[in-house]
């Protein structure tokens, strides 16, 4: 299966692909560096990220006493980014997001 997502935002455009499940050269960044158009494949260090990590994660910062990976304004940016592709996709344009004031 392949999963192709792009997000397209006024400093610039991010393209996640996901062919075959791979977990490496997934995101391309595009964008302007003093003017001059730029394309950035971050080599991004994996982690194991499937449902277990994340309960053990959770667990870990509560009995640490940490502060958790990911804020709750975090997830809700995540969720507003995810109803705004299914929007996206449904109207078949773009779908504008305001700016989190973080």
């Amino acid at each position: 299966d392949d999963l192709y997502v792009t997000l397209i935002g006024t400093k610039g455009t991010i393209e996640f692909y996901v062919e075959n499940y791979a977990s490496e050269n997934t995101v391309t960044f595009f964008t302007e560096i003093e003017g001059t158009p730029t394309t950035i494949h971050p080599y991004i260090i994996g982690q194991p990220s499937d449902h277990r990590y994340a309960v053990a994660e959770f667990v870990k910062c509560i009995r640490e006493d940490l502060p958790p990976t990911a804020t709750a304004e975090q997830g809700l940016m995540v969720m507003k980014i995810i109803d705004a592709i299914y929007q996206s996709a449904e109207n078949r344009r773009e779908i504008a997001l305001e700016a989190s004031s973080k």
